[in-house]
Parts: C-alpha cells; structure tokens; sequence
C-alpha cells in the first residue's frame, strides 16, 4: 500500500491550471489529426476547467473558513 501524501490546494491549482494550458494547446493539434472530436476536445477542455474552478472555490473557502468568516457560496453563469 503507498503512503498517502498531504497535498497543499495552491499546489494542486496550479498543476491543474499548467494541465488546462496543456490541453488547449494539444487539443487543436489532436483535432486535426483526428485523434479526438472538436466536440469531445471541448468537452474535456469544459471539464478541466470545472475541476480548476473546483480548486479556487475550495482554496476560497479554506481560506474564509480559517480567518473566522462563512463563505457565501457564488453560484457561476
């Protein structure tokens, strides 16, 4: 069984944000070879950046939490 690691929620931002840059350079390239659908290309793309998004509002919400606030919730169009 490995050792679980303790991982830091900034840390993790930003290996999902240097992921998204990533993939939005390779996506367009796979496209064209056919290797993905410009639909599943973006589909992956929307889901990436739902799991970035996912990242700030956890950091937020630490963050309010440990200086003694109640974070309000932000629902996103």
């Amino acid at each position: 069984m490995s050792e679980r690691v303790e991982w830091d929620l900034n840390e993790l931002l930003k290996c999902c944000k240097r992921e998204l840059q990533m993939r939005q350079r390779v996506y367009p390239k796979w496209v064209a070879k056919g290797y993905y659908t410009e639909k599943k290309a973006n589909q992956e793309l929307q889901a990436m950046r739902a799991v970035c998004d996912y990242f700030v509002d956890a950091i937020f919400f630490t963050a309010t939490r440990q200086a003694g606030a109640v974070p309000k919730r932000v629902e996103k169009s």
